[in-house]
């Protein structure tokens, strides 16, 4: 039988062998047809492919026909006939048609200027002469333009582009070199180019001959200045310019007009106003034209929405918001720098906020326009409505007034199903959280750092904000699940996840500060006092100490509190995920700074026995008891939400780490206290060996094989501090008791396993 078994797998990889070599075969004699149909379309061969190969293939064995049909079968391929011309393509097209002449045009005009320069230097003509020349130049680009327009439209548009920067130059070298056109002639002239050059643009349907006259027109004013200044004219000709290129935009629907126009005027506008305006006496001036230029854009945007009925794009947010916003800015500025103005610059908001009512009831009454315009415009009604509130208030009362508006807008969204009312609610509702940020800084950080404001706990203006916001937050919480309306939003869409975590995030940061930091400001008050007396800084440390340990203990009463709230009747898992890493990071926080203020509690009190409260002792053993009862209601939570076998081991590991560090520490403690000598060699040695030894045991008896393990690797560790810390500087009976414990701990270990070894490995309901 062995014999067979070995004939058959050397047939079986010859068999694997000849199938390759067949692939390969069939590879090969397909490259050779391709390389011969090539040659046959280059050369004509009259005689056809079939009869150059034998078309019947070689006889298969029957007893591998079947195998070779299922691993050598491929689709039929279908040789590809060489094409006898290769169309050209439309990069060759674009660069010969256009790329050249407009590269053409362009060194056409460095070669003039270069060749002018020459001249210039060399005296080889006159000046009248080089005006002359310049402007023939220009002509005859320009009358070959226009004969070539018929057959060759975009290349007579570049020549034409050309013979208008070349009358601009010109008749700029004209004033301001050889002054042979005064200021008003050579003005007339600039603008008589720039209205033929849009002339022109129009009658060519060509974008690019535009844009040379807009940037033409608006280099005219700088480049025939006099120096005179005269601001009032120069945005009075821009003003005008702005007409004429906006409705050449708007007619020919050259939207890219509509932008630099918008941002050549505002830029020109804003840096008069930082670096050239003089304060009141140009007030006027500027905000008029700060209005024209608005209003001018403005309507621009909308022609185009509601004339045309324009699609609503990401460049019409763009426009439209720095429109408004830079408006408003400039407008705000120039307000607050005006002594009649600088307290109604609320007004001016509303005032700003009316302007987009308008134009929103106006789109709202347009069949054409895009309703998610009136969206945007509608939020920024609501958006200057809200920003006149800190505008023209202080204080707390824009913190109220602003959860106020935003609470109305998301019960008035959720009830009547209106979608816009609940998007512009969570804007607002979150300026009033971070505006109540500020309050409580205002209320809370204030009181603490400035020695002559007395803080008194409950009654203050940061507790009574607070209490507000938690009243709107949870009834807009309670509003919107008791609503029968379903949401309009998407599950994956912003404003569905801001309403599912963002809102529930401002309610429970607002209750755990609703008395957190009360406690926080308590025990610094009681710090301000002791300040002023000498010889006090031991008890304000422990008065800090004493605040961090029952803000602590408040924090673990939260997050118990906010575990049984929401097992019960909130019923968030997403909420108890967020609460259980809550409780991690506090236990964490805890063992790292909580115990060590614990600590120096204990030690203040034992050092100035008599003097000081047995709180100092009593708050350690509360926090503990209530650090313990935050740790069952965590693994009650595991169970309650189906969480146990994803987290469970990670929660046993990290239950056992905590409670070793907890004991380990009060056995310092202790120690310390009672002035036990080595407690943190001897001492701390043989209770870890103990702990190792309890977590063997509970692996066995549970069957937890982590738990087993970690033993081991604790038992490890205290094997190292034994040898490398405890036995140094260490007398001789302890270092034999210590070797004893832990080596009749390892002999009990070692005993455990034995008996219990087919229980452990025998059996596969544990698995690690």
């Amino acid at each position: 039988m062995n014999e067979d078994h070995k004939k058959i797998e050397k047939l079986f990889a010859r068999l694997q062998y000849l199938d390759q070599q067949q692939e390969r075969f069939a590879r090969e004699i397909d490259a050779i047809k391709h390389e011969l149909n090539k040659l046959k379309a280059k050369t004509a061969y009259p005689e056809p492919l079939e009869a150059l190969v034998d078309p019947t293939p070689p006889p298969i064995p029957a007893e591998t026909a079947t195998r070779l049909s299922t691993s050598t079968a491929r689709k039929e391929t279908k040789i590809p006939m060489p094409k006898a011309a290769k169309e050209s393509g439309g990069l060759e097209k674009y660069i010969g048609e256009n790329l050249f002449s407009k590269l053409g045009i362009a060194i056409i005009i460095i070669g003039v200027g270069i060749g002018a320069k020459f001249a210039i230097d060399n005296e080889l003509i006159s000046p009248a002469l080089r005006v002359i020349l310049g402007y023939l130049v220009g002509f005859v680009l320009l009358g070959v333009a226009i004969r070539l327009k018929a057959k060759y439209h975009t290349y007579s548009a570049v020549l034409l582009s050309g013979a208008m920067a070349i009358f601009y130059f010109m008749t700029y070298v004209s004033h301001s070199f050889y002054e042979f056109l005064p200021d008003l002639p050579a003005f007339g002239a600039m603008v008589a180019v720039t209205i033929g050059t849009v002339v022109a643009a129009v009658y060519y349907k060509e974008q690019v001959i535009a844009l040379i006259g807009q940037v033409g027109a608006y280099a005219v004013p700088f480049l025939l200045s006099d120096g005179s200044d005269d601001m009032a004219t120069l945005f009075t000709y821009m003003a005008i310019i702005n007409v004429g290129i906006l409705f050449v935009a708007f007619r020919q629907y050259w939207k890219v007009l509509y932008v630099s126009a918008f941002a050549l005027s505002w830029m020109f506008l804003l840096a008069w106003i930082l670096f050239g305006y003089d304060g009141v006496e140009e007030f006027g001036l500027a905000f008029t034209f700060a209005v024209i230029f608005f209003v001018l854009f403005y309507l621009t945007f909308l022609a185009y929405k509601l004339v045309r009925a324009e699609k609503y794009q990401l460049l019409d947010v763009f426009l439209l918001l720095s429109n408004s916003f830079i408006f408003f800015g400039i407008g705000y500025g120039l307000w607050a720098q005006h002594a009649a103005l600088d307290s109604m610059l609320g007004l001016f908001a509303i005032v700003n906020g009316l302007i987009h009512l308008m134009v929103g009831t106006l789109i709202y009454t347009n069949d054409k326009a895009d309703k998610n315009v009136l969206l945007l415009v509608i939020g920024l009604v609501v958006l200057f409505f809200t920003l006149a509130i800190p505008i023209q208030l202080d204080g707390n009362w824009v913190t109220l007034l602003w959860l106020i508006e935003g609470a109305l807008l998301l019960v008035i969204g959720r009830l009547r199903s209106a979608e816009l009312y609940e998007k512009l609610a969570y804007p607002i509702l979150t300026l009033s959280f971070l505006s109540l940020l500020q309050d409580w800084g205002d209320a809370y950080w204030t009181a603490a750092f400035d020695e002559a404001k007395t803080f008194r706990p409950i009654l203050n203006i940061g507790f009574f904000s607070t209490c507000i916001a938690v009243a709107v937050y949870s009834t807009v919480l309670w509003l919107k699940q008791q609503s029968k309306a379903p949401s309009t939003f998407k599950p994956a869409s912003i404003w569905a996840i801001w309403g599912k975590f963002m809102l529930p995030g401002f309610l429970i940061v607002c209750v755990y500060s609703l008395f957190g930091q009360e406690i926080s400001l308590y025990w610094n008050e009681k710090i301000k006092v002791l300040q002023a007396v000498q010889g006090e800084r031991t008890l304000q440390q422990d008065y800090r100490n004493l605040g961090i340990s029952w803000r602590f203990t408040y924090t673990i009463v939260f997050m118990i509190g906010m575990a049984l709230v929401n097992d019960y009747f909130v019923k968030s898992k997403v909420l108890a995920q967020v609460n259980l890493l809550l409780k991690g990071l506090l236990v964490l926080f805890f063992l790292i700074a909580g115990l060590q203020v614990l600590t120096a509690l204990r030690e203040s009190y034992y050092e100035y026995l008599g003097s000081r409260s047995l709180l100092y002792l009593w708050v350690r053993y509360i926090a503990l008891g209530l650090l313990g009862l935050l740790l069952y209601r965590a693994k009650q939570s595991l169970h309650y939400w189906e969480m146990q076998n994803r987290w469970g081991k990670v929660f046993d590991v990290s239950l056992h780490f905590v409670v070793l560090l907890i004991v380990s520490n009060e056995w310092l403690n202790w120690g310390t206290t009672f002035k036990l000598g080595e407690s943190y060699k001897l001492g701390l040695s043989i209770l870890w060996g103990l702990y190792a030894l309890f977590l063997i045991v509970l692996g066995i008896w549970r069957n937890k094989a982590y738990l087993r393990i970690g033993a081991i690797g604790l038992f490890g560790i205290t094997l190292l501090k034994l040898f490398f810390y405890d036995i140094a500087h260490l007398p001789t009976l302890p270092k034999t008791v210590i070797f004893l414990a832990l080596g009749s701990l390892l002999l009990l270990i070692s005993f455990l396993y034995n008996k219990y070894r087919t229980t452990l490995f025998d059996e596969q309901a544990e698995t690690f």
